[in-house]
């Protein structure tokens, strides 16, 4: 991943702002995606539709004739607890390319507030809820198995989107977390909002200039789901897995039988 950061930040990246936009998704939509892998296509086509149009709105209102936008996008299967939870990381240019004079310049977009990001979390959850209702699945319902193939993997996916264990003598059972109070608590920070499932989080902003936090933001977005520096075995023969961030609980690890992370491992 080291080279392919080094790669987007030296050879693909120009040098204008750039700013991380984060969708994930409600359970339901979850599990079908993780299912049914060309769906991401179209709900990605959707998610980057809607900011970019954003994007070329304000440039619009800000005198940029005919804007253009870019972006690129990783898939991620995997919460920050080896949980399976399809989302998607995008690194927009934050702001405009137009063609003035024969070339091509950039304009920064400064304008970014809350309400913005409620806004488009709300669309974004209309239009990926009639997409997949057009494509025959209804998000207010948890199907077993979406292809009806698969029962054994879609009990192990199902239960690893709800954070429970799916076999074994901890089956049904949610994962062993340690370290936090036990308190659920779902904060809305700055640039970020939620709606019937669907967050969506824009805080993350990279200057023109900083191409270092520019990489290590790519690694960052394309990094692999389990990091094996942060896992290790209790002395009961247990694996340990420390997160990279606390929950709001102060949860900091979470701790599997080998069986039970050999379902992380399959989804």
């Amino acid at each position: 991943m080291n080279e392919v950061a080094f790669h987007l930040t030296e050879n693909v990246f120009p040098k204008v702002p750039v700013r991380q936009w984060v969708i994930s998704f409600p359970f339901s939509v979850r599990y079908i995606l993780a299912y049914k892998p060309a769906l991401i296509t179209k709900v990605l086509g959707v998610y980057n539709r809607i900011i970019s149009n954003w994007y070329k709105k304000v440039a619009r209102r800000e005198g940029v004739f005919s804007p253009e936008t870019g972006c690129i996008t990783f898939v991620q299967r995997f919460g920050s607890a080896l949980n399976l939870n399809v989302h998607f990381h995008t690194l927009f240019l934050d702001g405009a390319y137009h063609h003035v004079a024969g070339k091509y310049q950039f304009h920064p977009v400064f304008t970014l507030k809350d309400r913005d990001i409620a806004i488009l979390v709300k669309r974004i959850c209309g239009r990926v809820t009639r997409l997949l209702k057009t494509n025959g699945f209804d998000i207010d319902e948890f199907s077993d198995d979406p292809n009806g193939e698969e029962p054994l993997l879609a009990q192990i996916a199902g239960s690893s989107i709800q954070n429970r264990s799916a076999i074994g003598d901890r089956a049904g059972k949610r994962v062993r977390q340690l370290g936090g109070s036990g308190e659920r608590v779902f904060r809305l920070g700055k640039l970020c909002a939620v709606t019937e499932g669907f967050s969506l989080h824009a805080r993350v902003r990279i200057g023109a200039r900083a191409r270092k936090k520019l990489e290590k933001l790519c690694r960052y977005t394309g990094r692999p789901p389990i990091a094996l520096e942060r896992l290790s075995q209790t002395p009961d023969g247990k694996i340990l897995f420390e997160m990279k961030t606390k929950y709001h609980d102060g949860t900091s690890h979470v701790l599997f039988d080998p069986m039970e992370l050999i379902e992380k491992i399959v989804e």
